[in-house]
């Protein structure tokens, strides 16, 4: 029953283990990167270059449709790029899987499944533990860990089909979290949830870029991120067209929209 689960999951590489990469090189480096759909009249993404270093958490910016989900699938080792490269930890991407996390949007998995939320997040240390052996005291610990650190261990036994959007989304962040990766993937984290976990969201994200993680994040709410990150990049159809320090790279975006940005925010 569990397998079929991770149906839903094979898309973010739980479940595969792989060699690391080496030790002095960038968590995600691409280099003219593009990827194209079977039938799309143009690329998805086009000529993106750019580098994550780890302990640094970089939130990538733009309208629905601009890449930004497509970019992290081709991080995550999930789709073939059309031209150019893209390494994680100096590897081709996909293949150093225990070492990256992928957060799918919440839409794309399958939660009417009969599994509860302790289940789905020991599910993370699958891709440590492979199919036939059982969990160790360890892997129970950081299940629990997680659960308290996003503030759900009262759910850990209720179905998940009976979370809400928030719920869901801290649960599939805690089961990031039991990954232990080092380059952690989110799409669209606080899509569609409540502002108390969009506030635990963030606070997690920038615990774990204190812990020296790569975060690279994928939002259309630049907002409410960049206060909090390092660095915002910004795509526009398909391109990369910034990528500067948070607070400038806010600046120019609004000036982009014609929407005064509050000097406030930026007082250091």
């Amino acid at each position: 029953m569990i397998r079929r689960l991770l149906q839903s999951f094979r898309r973010t590489g739980y479940g595969h283990r792989s060699s690391a990469g080496p030790g002095n090189c960038f968590a995600l480096e691409t280099h003219r990167l593009t990827v194209c759909y079977p039938g799309a009249s143009r690329p998805a993404i086009s000529e993106v270059t750019l580098a994550v270093e780890s302990g640094e958490w970089v939130v990538l910016t733009g309208d629905n449709g601009t890449g930004k989900s497509t970019l992290l699938k081709a991080a995550a080792g999930l789709i073939e790029p059309h031209h150019g490269s893209i390494r994680v930890f100096g590897h081709t991407a996909g293949r150093c899987q225990t070492r990256v996390s992928y957060l799918p949007q919440r839409g794309e998995l399958a939660w009417h499944f009969p599994i509860d939320v302790y289940t789905l997040v020991m599910t993370g240390r699958f891709v440590h533990m492979g199919w036939l052996r059982r969990p160790t005291r360890e892997d129970h610990r950081l299940v629990e860990q997680a659960l308290e650190r996003l503030g759900i261990r009262e759910l850990a036994r209720t179905q998940i089909g009976e979370l809400s959007g928030g719920q869901q989304q801290r649960v599939l962040l805690a089961r990031t979290l039991v990954h232990e990766a080092d380059l952690i993937l989110l799409d669209e984290p606080s899509n569609a949830v409540d502002a108390d976990t969009v506030e635990v969201i963030l606070d997690v994200v920038a615990g774990l870029a204190r812990e020296g993680k790569a975060v690279l994040a994928a939002t259309h709410d630049h907002a409410r991120f960049h206060p909090r990150c390092d660095r915002l990049m910004r795509m526009q159809s398909g391109r990369l067209v910034e990528d500067a320090p948070s607070a400038a790279a806010h600046r120019n975006w609004d000036a982009a929209r014609h929407i005064p940005a509050p000097a406030a925010e930026f007082v250091a």
